[in-house]
């Protein structure tokens, strides 16, 4: 009875600990990632200085090793940049840390980098990986086709559209034609776009 009569002041209680231990939370993952709090804002460059993906370096960190930081910066006029480079070199993770840090920033929280400015986005859209299905019957390239046709049919900036290998999985000279014109589309929406490619084709657009 007496729980019930002062339960105001219970619930604010409990309400103001647990926004203490959230903020205590991120101070220490702060510490943790070596990470900086980021400028965000809608008129805000996308400019990451040594960035860094927090699960790949804490594993790393746990081997005795460090992770190589990245720095990525899109003048808000360009708005689509490609990323080309051998097999294993980093394309994906690049693309990982980019959207990961956009969603923490935008969540209050901490990016691993030395410094960091974001837009404020209204949708973040990833195609990363294989999406093939015997069950669904899709091919790779066809896996790939939908979850493109998705995110432009539901494109609504500012966005941040990630795509690994865009037009992989079919002829390259096609494949180079078909990721161009999802490239100049989105960049014509408005929104921002990464992408990696093997194209020749794709890398001299």
């Amino acid at each position: 009875e007496r729980f019930r009569a002062r339960h105001d002041e219970i619930a604010a209680a409990i309400s103001g600990l647990a926004r203490a231990d959230t903020l205590q939370a991120k101070g220490l993952f702060t510490t943790d990632i070596e990470g900086c709090r980021p400028s965000l804002g809608p008129a805000e460059p996308l400019r990451l200085v040594a960035a860094r993906h927090p699960l790949l370096d804490r594993r790393l960190k746990e081997q005795g090793a460090r992770c190589v930081p990245i720095s990525i910066a899109i003048d808000p006029f360009d708005r689509v940049l490609v990323i080309s480079g051998p097999n294993t070199g980093g394309k994906t993770v690049a693309l990982k840390t980019v959207g990961l840090a956009a969603l923490m920033a935008q969540c209050g929280l901490p990016v691993a980098a030395t410094s960091a400015s974001l837009p404020v986005f209204l949708q973040l859209r990833a195609d990363i990986g294989d999406h093939q299905s015997i069950d669904a019957d899709l091919s790779t390239f066809s896996a790939h086709v939908r979850a493109v046709t998705r995110s432009l049919a539901d494109a609504d900036p500012p966005a941040l559209f990630l795509f690994d290998e865009i037009g992989t999985g079919t002829e390259p000279g096609e494949g180079a034609a078909l990721a161009q014109a999802v490239l100049e589309r989105l960049q014509a929406q408005g929104v921002t776009a990464i992408a990696t490619t093997h194209h020749a084709a794709l890398k001299a657009w």
